[in-house]
């Protein structure tokens, strides 16, 4: 079963003005490639680029907020970061 006494861990990535997998440092690979879950924002890497990256059981959802179309509100955002992090049924690494 799920661990329940894990700990979570949260790290906001920031991938550059230009987003590429060949940019991202050794570090912010190691963080992607172990996530259990990944908010990512339109802008930056491409869903294709971070599914490369991340194990087989991670979570990928797009956040990005655009003016032009229905998108995430803030609050929303916020609500799925918390609950990402304090899930005891998300997998753990």
């Amino acid at each position: 079963g799920p661990n329940l006494n894990r700990s979570s861990m949260v790290h906001i990535i920031g991938t550059g003005l230009t987003p590429c997998l060949l940019n991202l440092p050794i570090s912010t690979l190691h963080i992607l490639s172990q996530a259990d879950a990944v908010l990512y924002d339109s802008l930056g890497l491409s869903y294709e680029d971070i599914r490369r990256i991340v194990p087989e059981h991670c979570e990928v959802i797009c956040v990005g907020k655009r003016g032009d179309r229905k998108s995430w509100k803030q609050k929303d955002i916020d609500q799925l970061l918390l609950r990402m992090a304090t899930d005891p049924l998300l997998p753990s690494s």
